[in-house]
């Protein structure tokens, strides 16, 4: 495999951040009373069900009808990365994410910022971080390390 030559190459968590606003009491509701919990792929398609999405008849998770979410390829190393890309550094970009529509953005995403993904399909579903924000400030995290 002939790969160009980086300035800059990464290593980390292949990850899917999806931000949301959120009331605290809901965020209780939902069982995230500490600012950053690890949960399972299972319990974070919980949360997002619970805020809201849907299984396609596909049986893929989409938002629907819930509060307004934003959707991007996330984990430190990947913003790294990206920004490292965008600034005009030859960089490369190696995690593992899972087969599903999720590890297709965080692929699509760091692409576009010009870094070289070199993703490996991990076991399971690509990694979700969940970032809820209160009008008050207040944030929680679900973090749901998935493949990656």
């Amino acid at each position: 495999m002939n790969h160009p030559q980086f300035e800059l190459f990464c290593i980390g968590n292949a990850l899917v951040d999806i931000f949301v606003q959120a009331e605290g009491p809901l965020m209780d509701r939902l069982g995230l009373t500490e600012p950053v919990q690890h949960v399972s792929s299972e319990e974070a398609e919980q949360i997002l069900r619970a805020l809201g999405w849907k299984t396609d008849s596909a049986g893929v998770l989409v938002p629907n009808g819930g509060p307004g979410f934003t959707l991007c390829s996330g984990g430190g190393t990947a913003n790294t990365a990206k920004i490292a890309a965008f600034l005009g550094i030859r960089t490369g970009f190696t995690g593992c994410r899972g087969n599903d529509l999720f590890g297709d953005l965080f692929h699509r995403e760091l692409a576009a910022s010009g870094a070289v993904p070199q993703l490996v399909p991990g076991k399971g579903k690509t990694g979700l971080c969940i970032i809820l924000s209160s009008p008050e400030g207040e944030t929680r995290i679900a973090a749901a390390p998935g493949a990656s």
